[in-house]
């Protein structure tokens, strides 16, 4: 609005003394009116379209399958293989699958896995309803008796993400 009243302005003084080369009164114009427009964004959340995680052999396969087991929204006796100390978490896991049923839809999916010997760090995001709420966060699944389980302190510390707590005793 400014540029374009300084314009018209500099555009008739410019007209103004193209005329002749009598002395005259400098040219006037008339003030344009002044508004006020509070700009306006909205920014949309954050939403990941990557592709899904591909596993590189079966221990990946193994703990992707578990991972999502673990942080999927099933019963407590659908996750109790895949979860350290999961006896001691049960009501813990009880009260996420409650929160996330009334939020809508909470994922973590996998993007990387770094094998190293018994343990793995998984790297994923966190989504809310198809939205990035946190990315690139890390946690820890161990392999117990041959079988991949998330542990209980990234279990906990997830659960922290998800306003939920773990017994402290473990």
């Amino acid at each position: 609005m400014i540029r374009t009243s300084t314009f018209l302005l500099a555009a008739a003084m410019l007209a103004a003394s193209c005329g002749s080369s009598e002395v005259s009164e400098p040219a006037t114009t008339p003030e344009a009116p002044t508004t006020t427009e509070a700009a306006t964004t909205t920014e949309a959340p954050t939403t990941t379209e990557a592709a899904p995680f591909v596993a590189e052999g079966p221990d990946q396969e193994e703990i992707v399958q578990n991972w999502d087991l673990t942080f999927g929204i099933g019963s407590f006796e659908d996750r109790a293989a895949a979860l350290e100390d999961s006896a001691a978490l049960e009501e813990t896991i009880d009260s996420y699958v409650t929160a996330v049923k009334g939020f809508g839809s909470i994922e973590l999916p996998v993007s990387t896995i770094e094998v190293n010997g018994e343990s793995a760090t998984v790297t994923f995001d966190v989504l809310g309803n198809g939205a990035t709420m946190a990315a690139d966060l890390t946690g820890e699944m161990i392999k117990v008796d041959g079988t991949w389980i998330v542990s209980r302190d990234s279990f906990c510390d997830a659960m922290k993400l998800a306003r939920q707590s773990c017994p402290t005793d473990g």
